[in-house]
């Protein structure tokens, strides 16, 4: 763990710093202030790299695997499911290790690992080596990396910043994070066209690499010994901790909610394509509109800074994304869809960026790393939610699949 007092001064020495360089009483906007932190605009750039990184894989792991088995969609939900299932069994252990080790030398060599782990992918594609079991045993590495890297780069955002600064911070974070979502898979169809799908996995070691770099330049406090204790106490002690801190329990069961996100996710392109009858070129537009309402939700968040009333918020958001999938299943109109995703970006952006506040911010410091860890698992079902998601659809209707998703949603974040 972190000396807490350390790192409480260090914050408030960069405040002071920030304050006298541009006098008392300035006003500066919260994003110019945490962007001054060194070590912040390390740990942002860094963070932005890996998690464009991550869409790039995606999207030419994805195009490997329809190649190499004929166009096999199943095979494609493996190869792209086996890092999430990674992630949802390992994460507590993650959340462990950021509890017990330095988080910063955590995210160096996790992200070295990923480096290499894509380099390894892309001799094989350029050797004409790879064999689909290879890419599911790839995956699964890199998963087991983002299952430490994930509690160790969340936490270590309130090191840096201060618990009072979390959620704009937490916002600017997720900001770069929607900027990768849309960047990402734009680079990687360019690479994929025009210089073969072994590329992006060469640009993919060098932005890992990039990463791997940027966390080196972190100027953190030192860390204090921790006496020894048994992993699994660890663990357990953390598992404790979220089952008997009620308002910690909760929010993880809220997290838990995001397997309707994913219920939603897999109608997109079949609304496009069946119901709105827009073609490919409309499902870009509309996942291209949750991607700016998004954007637009975490620049938000970010100038509003500290929102007190995140209870609040979180509840709000709630009903604003459920009703919305309920308003995109019942819509025949384009334009009025493409409005219903900005709003669901928009929303997304505020519930997930309160959420991960509250929990960062009201948790005991040394159950941090395994709160997250936690918390990550949960995330994972959103993987679940497009199962479930194409089971309901099958069975009941699109519409139904999304006014169920949309009114769970709702019901059980207010419950």
């Amino acid at each position: 763990m972190y000396n807490a007092a350390q790192a409480r001064i260090s914050q408030k020495r960069g405040s002071l710093r920030l304050r006298l360089s541009r006098g008392q009483g300035a006003e500066t906007p919260i994003a110019i202030q945490l962007l001054s932190m060194s070590n912040f605009r390390w740990l942002w750039l860094s963070n932005g790299l890996t998690l464009m990184g991550f869409q790039i894989r995606n999207m030419g792991q994805a195009w490997i695997t329809l190649d190499i088995t004929d166009g096999s969609q199943f095979w494609v939900g493996v190869v792209n499911g086996t890092p999430a299932i990674t992630i949802m069994v390992f994460s507590i252990m993650g959340g462990v290790a950021a509890d017990r080790l330095p988080r910063q030398r955590i995210l160096i060599l996790t992200r070295m690992a990923l480096a290499w782990l894509a380099f390894a992918t892309a001799f094989l594609v350029a050797t004409d080596l790879l064999a689909i079991w290879m890419l599911i045993v790839l995956g699964a590495m890199a998963g087991l990396m983002l299952a430490f890297n994930n509690p160790a780069s969340q936490t270590l955002i309130v090191d840096i910043v201060g618990r009072e600064r979390t959620m704009s911070a937490v916002s600017l974070n997720q900001g770069i994070s929607n900027l990768g979502n849309i960047v990402g898979p734009a680079v990687g169809g360019l690479l994929i066209a025009y210089l073969g799908v072994d590329s992006v996995f060469f640009v993919l070691t060098g932005l890992y690499v990039g990463g791997s770099a940027a966390v080196l330049l972190l100027k953190l406090p030192k860390q204090e010994p921790r006496p020894p204790s048994p992993v699994v106490g660890d663990l357990v002690d953390g598992l404790k901790y979220v089952a008997r801190t009620p308002h910690v329990a909760w929010l993880m069961f809220m997290a838990g909610l995001v397997i309707f996100v994913g219920m939603y996710l897999p109608m997109v392109p079949i609304y496009a394509r069946d119901v709105l009858e827009v073609g490919s070129e409309g499902f870009g537009f509309l996942e291209a509109a949750f991607g700016v309402g998004a954007l637009v939700g975490s620049a938000a968040i970010t100038v509003m800074g500290n929102v007190r009333r995140k209870g609040l918020i979180i509840m709000l958001m709630a009903v604003m994304v459920g009703g919305s999938f309920v308003v995109f299943g019942l819509s025949r109109i384009f334009y009025l869809t493409l409005i219903v995703q900005v709003v669901i970006g928009i929303g997304a952006s505020f519930w997930i960026a309160s959420v991960t506040t509250v929990l960062q911010t009201t948790v005991d410091e040394e159950m941090r790393g395994r709160v997250m860890g936690v918390y990550f698992m949960a995330m994972q079902l959103m993987g679940f939610g497009w199962i479930i998601g194409g089971y309901v659809a099958e069975t009941l209707g699109n519409t139904s699949t999304l006014l169920l998703a949309g009114i769970g949603f709702m019901v059980l974040n207010l419950l």
